[in-house]
């Protein structure tokens, strides 16, 4: 599975003349049709593969929507204990750049469904920082506004603390805490406040916006720890729920 990926990614890379890709029409037909003929139980096996298998194929611009619709049963047949959080994110960002004609995305709801389900089912110790900022961006350019998700994956996002001081977002890498920031922003915009955390201070429960927490962890490493696209991503988050971050 991941060789017919490989070889899809490699050709559809290739170019003819200068701009121009080499689109080999035969090649890829041959491999979707290999692909259909695959043992499903080796696929739901390797959850990573089926996602390359779909990944490659869309961004080879083969709107094969047959092809498509057969990988996203494979991925609903497979066991949600054998999905990582990463592995479901991955499968929704395959996904989400499928396309079955020009500018026409495979809208799969059922699959997303599934997928969302399948990660809020998992228990906090199931996630990093990288986990949680592909889960959440990954469904953003989906544009699965699953709120419900969200704001369980934000919650945990705001309890996984690095040190004794229990301060949110430290363990964060730059592009991590950026990328959560602009899915969360374009799940929620005005109703950003509706996730929240909750923090003690002074022997008293102190209700923090979600942005504020983030805000307060940009002032704390100050914006020269983040290279120009994400310091971009986190003014445009902040700005969009209209959290000070001077």
């Amino acid at each position: 599975a991941r060789d017919v990926a490989g070889i899809v990614s490699a050709f559809s890379r290739m170019e003819t003349r200068s701009g121009s890709t080499l689109r080999d029409g035969a090649l890829f037909l041959m491999l979707s049709s290999h692909v259909k003929t695959m043992n499903t139980t080796d696929l739901t096996k390797d959850p990573r593969a089926l996602a390359s298998i779909v990944n490659a194929f869309a961004r080879a611009g083969v709107w094969d929507e047959a092809l498509f619709r057969h990988m996203s049963r494979v991925a609903r047949m497979t066991e949600p204990k054998a999905l990582s959080v990463n592995d479901c994110a991955a499968l929704v960002g395959a996904f989400s750049k499928a396309q079955t004609r020009a500018g026409a995305r495979l809208r799969d709801g059922a699959l997303f469904r599934r997928l969302s389900l399948t990660v809020q089912a998992k228990e906090p110790s199931a996630f990093t920082p990288r986990a949680v900022s592909n889960i959440l961006s990954s469904f953003a350019r989906a544009g699965v506004w699953d709120r419900v998700l969200f704001k369980r994956i934000t919650r945990i996002a705001l309890n996984l603390t690095d040190g004794e001081e229990r301060i949110p977002f430290r363990g964060f890498k730059a592009q991590e805490l950026a990328s959560m920031a602009w899915a969360v922003a374009k799940a929620f915009g005005s109703n950003h406040k509706e996730v929240a955390w909750v923090c003690m201070s002074g022997g008293h429960n102190i209700t923090q916006s979600f942005f504020s927490v983030v805000a307060d962890e940009v002032r704390r490493r100050g914006w020269s720890e983040f290279k120009n696209r994400e310091a971009a991503t986190l003014l445009w988050a902040l700005g969009t729920t209209n959290e000070p971050c001077a």
